[in-house]
């Protein structure tokens, strides 16, 4: 890089290629017929603020200079399944202060973002709680689906189940007078506000006395975690051992059982 190239290189023409035009440190470098090194060393002279390698990243597959390397391509269930517990082996692994890291970062994205944006995603998650109150989480409809497939008799989101009671039951096994209740965090953070929370530990409260009284067992399954394959199939592994073990020791019958605790 030339002395004159130099003193023509300001903090505002920095920022306006690399920020307002999204040009990498690297197509800097071949404007100035240079080397990267050299343009992060003088952006840092300068104090400019440079784009970290996440955000580097987001901003070649925005701009198509990088190929996304998921994108249209499928992948067999053994793939997925050792990529779902390879991230959650990484999670579960990853020290206690950078977990508090990452959820400092998200906290400060959140607070950063405009009003718009917060009630954007705000009702985007509200529409998600419709849903999954309507069709039933994911959670609901992979056990759904793995306990059809094993052949138990199941309704789904029942009503009535106990009499003149219309209190809303994710999944029974009506032949076996189980009830299976999926509890996301709501049921125990207040996700939504104190007042809320307690509500929903309330409703829980009855809910499982009047279940009890009609001689049904309760078998609640507390997720916590982002929903994962190896999530679910830990999950179902545990659930199959209970229901297995009822059908083996007659006697062996819990009235609560919580899974995910």
């Amino acid at each position: 890089m030339s002395n004159s190239s130099i003193q023509l290189f300001t903090l505002k023409q920095f920022d306006k290629m690399h920020h307002d035009n999204k040009m990498s440190i690297y197509e800097i470098s071949e404007k100035y017929e240079t080397y990267p090194n050299k343009i992060r060393r003088l952006a840092k002279k300068l104090g400019a603020e440079i784009r970290n390698k996440s955000q580097a990243q987001r901003v070649a597959l925005e701009t198509g200079r990088q190929e996304h390397p998921t994108k249209g391509k499928d992948r067999d269930e053994e793939t997925k399944i050792k990529i779902s517990e390879s991230v959650a082996e990484m999670w579960d692994d990853m020290p206690k202060k950078e977990k508090k890291r990452r959820a400092s970062l998200a906290k400060d994205q959140w607070e950063n973002m405009t009003d718009v944006e917060k009630q954007n995603l705000k009702d985007k998650a509200s529409e998600g709680i419709r849903k999954a109150a309507k069709n039933g989480s994911k959670l609901e409809i992979e056990l759904l689906d793995w306990l059809v497939k094993e052949g138990y008799k199941v309704t789904f989101h029942k009503q009535h189940v106990v009499s003149n009671e219309r209190m809303h039951l994710d999944l029974v096994l009506t032949e076996k007078a189980i009830a299976i209740e999926i509890d996301g965090p709501s049921h125990s953070q207040p996700i939504w506000g104190k007042k809320t929370l307690t509500r929903s530990i309330a409703t829980d409260a009855k809910k499982d006395g009047l279940l009890l009284g009609a001689g049904f067992m309760i078998i609640r399954i507390k997720q916590q975690k982002d929903l994962t394959k190896k999530l679910v199939r830990d999950i179902i592994v545990e659930l199959e051992g209970v229901l297995n073990k009822i059908s083996v020791a007659k006697k062996w019958r819990p009235k609560v059982y919580k899974i995910g605790e």
